[in-house]
This record gives structure tokens, sequence and C-alpha cells, in this order.
């Protein structure tokens, strides 16, 4: 896919093998229809193992995928999903090379990117200065913690991890990322 879009990089190759259903490769998307069919996917993967957890991250492809154009000023984003430690644990991403969030809540005036993070997951906390926007961080993140759930954000040079017990930890780095990437890992529970 790196080289599809023509980043320059230096991973080596990766051998080929069928994965069947566990994953999806990192995909772009478009449309909402295009994130829609990728959360589908991901959801007829997980419900026969875990009806809860494939709910909350339908939802949460769906609104992240379709936030993607709405808040980074870029018309792709791209998503990828993975079932790892033998299917127990089902691990996302949804990324795009737009703004970021520190600069879509320039208004708010953040200190820096970690602190635009953590302010991103406040009730009420947009972009826009539309009063109905701003609580799809913020209840995604009351979700993920009801399936002990943890979900990651990384934009700009920060980082900001909330945890399934409620603790989060804010990082900073180095070197900036472009974008944003909202990361999660979810324990899948065979449901009887």
């Amino acid at each position: 896919m790196l080289d599809e879009v023509g980043a320059k990089h230096d991973l080596p190759s990766v051998r080929e093998h069928d994965v069947g259903d566990n994953l999806i490769p990192v995909e772009s998307f478009d449309t909402a229809d295009g994130v829609e069919t990728l959360a589908r996917h991901v959801w007829t993967q997980v419900d026969p193992i875990d009806p809860d957890a494939a709910a909350v991250i339908y939802t949460a492809l769906a609104a992240m995928g379709e936030n993607v154009g709405y808040h980074s000023g870029q018309s792709r984003g791209y998503m990828a999903a993975q079932k790892t430690h033998r299917g127990q644990v089902l691990r996302f991403a949804v990324a795009d090379a737009g703004r970021g969030f520190r600069k879509s809540l320039s208004h708010r005036s953040p200190e820096s990117d970690a602190a635009a993070l953590a302010m991103a997951l406040q009730a009420g906390v947009s972009g826009t200065d539309d009063a109905a926007r701003g609580y799809g961080l913020h209840e995604m993140v009351q979700r993920f913690r009801g399936i002990n759930a943890t979900l990651h954000l990384r934009s700009g040079s920060g980082s900001h991890t909330v945890f399934a017990t409620g603790r989060t930890r804010s990082e900073t780095y180095a070197i900036k990322l472009r974008g944003s990437v909202l990361e999660g890992a979810i324990p899948l529970t065979r449901k009887k």
C-alpha cells in the first residue's frame, strides 16, 4: 500500500500468506459507503464470537471513518483490522494524512498535540462550532471501557491512550506524525 501511494520507506517486503478473515490489510476509503463496507466486514468476523464487542466496533469504525473527511481536511482515510492472540483480541486502526487534532481544535488553543488529543475526548469538544457535535469520541471511550477495550490516539507529536480501567497516558514524541491515527484493542469473549 505504501508503494502504491508513493510513500518513501525502508520497510522490508512481507511474505504473503493467506490469513483468511483474521486480517483486513490496510485499505483506503474515500466515501461513507467505503467505511461502512470495511466496518461491516469486521462486524461479521466478530459478531459470532462476541456480539457486544461487534456492535461497539462497528459503530466506532463507521464513526471514525466518517469523521476523517469531516475533520481532517482530506477525502481519503485508511483502515486496518486484525484478530490477534489466537483470535482473542481484535486490533484496528483508522488513519488519515490530514491536519491533525491540534490544528482542528486550534480555536480552543490546546497547549500541545497531546493536550489536543486529551481535549478531543471530552464531551462537547469539536473542531466545529456546531453544538450538536463533539460527543463521538467521548461516547466511544465510554463504550470501549464497557467491553474492557483500549483506545490510543496519535497526532502530530502527541499521543493519548485510554485504558479499559479508565487510566490515561499522554506522551510526546520528537518526530511528528502527519495526520491522525486512532487505534483500538478489544478483547473478544466467546458468548454462550
